[in-house]
């Protein structure tokens, strides 16, 4: 057996875990991606995860997260934190962001992709979809199969939430009916079933 297969064997029997910190000073980099995920509690945000970690998986990266629960200044103080471990990139999916995460971000000089929205002004790179498109066009469609009392229900007053209910609005206005929203500030749990 070589020489470094008895150094692995010997470290695996001893359960050695490597501290990263030194090669992450020596090499800057820590082939770790940020993500800040506004909720937990989200089923959308688990899958959008489950898709992150496939992409970073396959190419040797971590990824590091962190949940700021839609508060603006949470989310600096979650980015500070993986800022100061050399992430990088960093992937959010809101598109506001205070005064100081905005400079936070430019001065790490690191790849930004912002998820969830396709046509707002983005930091860096986009991917996502047209809010306002598919919320008019999901309540489009369920006006043409006759239904004509269509009510929006919105939790968390996010930017996206905002963006949905326009699109819904503006097909309920197009088909000469009257819109009704609902929103909530906040949900803590939410169950859909029989």
């Amino acid at each position: 057996m070589a020489l470094r297969g008895k150094i692995a064997a010997a470290l695996d029997e001893l359960g050695y875990i490597p501290n990263r910190a030194p090669d992450i000073l020596s090499n800057a980099t820590s082939r770790a991606v940020g993500v800040l995920l506004p909720s937990l509690t989200n089923q959308v945000f688990a899958e959008v995860l489950r898709g992150i970690e496939s992409v970073t998986d396959a190419f040797g990266y971590q990824t590091m997260l962190a949940h700021y629960g839609y508060k603006p200044e949470l989310e600096e103080e979650r980015l500070e934190s993986m800022l100061s471990w050399n992430i990088d990139g960093l992937i959010l999916t809101e598109r506001t962001h205070t005064a100081r995460t905005l400079k936070m971000i430019e001065v790490a000089g690191i790849p930004v992709v912002e998820l969830m929205d396709s046509q707002s002004p983005c930091l860096d790179i986009a991917v996502g979809f047209d809010n306002f498109e598919a919320a008019r066009q999901m309540t489009a469609a369920i006006i043409a199969r006759g239904h004509r009392h269509i009510a929006y229900l919105g939790a968390r007053l996010d930017e996206r939430t905002i963006i949905k209910q326009k699109g819904y609005e503006q097909a309920m206005l197009d088909a000469n009916l009257t819109p009704y929203s609902v929103m909530v500030g906040a949900v803590l749990f939410l169950y859909v079933g029989y």
